[in-house]
């Protein structure tokens, strides 16, 4: 688990998961106006098991973002300042889809350290020989987290190469945050989901409203040039809170250095081959 290419500052800092413990990088807004950051899952015995696989079959369609937040939703009683002990299913998967992307990859993160343990053995495909490295350890207590004390500092913009339309208006500048996770609950369709629909789900979640309105999906989709989709993705990248899930090591294979994604799919992640 490597170093983020973000720095620290005063409002952002470099941590590690097990050093951060049962706590959200960003946190949840409470009535108070503060963000509120405390975690708190369920043991998780034999009925959470059968609880998630009748999950599975009502959920079938979901997408592998949706299918965690359901996750997430049915093993943890407290997420912020919400308790969700004696919430039903939708009113947890409704506080879910209103969390930063990061919080909620976190609690996915850190669900997964308290269940399946902290070493793990990861399939990572490496991108120097194309090899799939299969069993490759890895210590989730060292995935490095990065965690910020004010979400609405994390801003920064983007001059489009050509402008997007917006009615009459034309828009020179995005301004983008960390991003939210619903749009990427959502993105895909019953065949699955691409990177290029994932990452612009991604960029949808981190745009901020210009002049009151938000950019919308086909906004993005009819005028959003190619150098500009990939601006913003670096940009999401470098400015990132939460968990870091890229693996940067020498390749058994090769031996070269590799750069791969941790596969943080339910089957993959929870099941019985990550144990090692």
């Amino acid at each position: 688990m490597q170093d983020t290419p973000k720095e620290t500052t005063s409002n952002v800092r470099k941590t590690t998961l097990a050093k951060l413990g049962p706590t959200l990088p960003i946190g949840i807004y409470g009535s108070d106006g503060k963000l509120h950051r405390d975690l708190r899952h369920s043991k998780w015995v034999l009925k959470h098991d059968k609880l998630i696989s009748r999950l599975r079959r009502e959920y079938q369609a979901a997408n592998q973002f949706m299918w965690a937040s359901v996750v997430v939703a049915a093993m943890y009683e407290q997420i912020g300042h919400h308790n969700m002990s004696d919430m039903k299913l939708e009113q947890k998967l409704a506080i879910i889809s209103g969390m930063f992307f990061g919080d909620v990859m976190y609690a996915y993160m850190w669900l997964g350290r308290n269940t399946i343990g902290g070493n793990i053995l990861l399939n990572l495909p490496c991108n120097r020989c194309f090899k799939i490295i299969e069993k490759f350890p890895a210590d989730l207590d060292t995935l490095e987290v990065m965690v910020c004390s004010d979400p609405t500092i994390e801003r920064w913009s983007h001059d489009l190469n050509e402008p997007l339309t917006m009615g009459e208006m034309k828009i020179h500048s995005l301004e983008l945050g960390p991003p939210m996770w619903s749009p990427l609950e959502t993105a895909g369709d019953e065949e699955g989901l691409s990177e290029a629909e994932t990452k612009a789900a991604l960029i949808q979640g981190a745009l901020q409203p210009v002049d009151g309105m938000q950019v919308t999906e086909e906004m993005l989709d009819e005028g959003l040039t190619k150098p500009d989709f990939e601006d913003l993705v670096t940009g999401i990248n470098d400015n990132h809170i939460g968990p870091n899930l890229k693996v940067e090591d020498n390749c058994p294979l090769c031996k070269r250095d590799f750069v791969s994604a941790i596969d943080w799919s339910y089957d993959s992640f929870f099941g019985a081959s990550s144990r090692s």
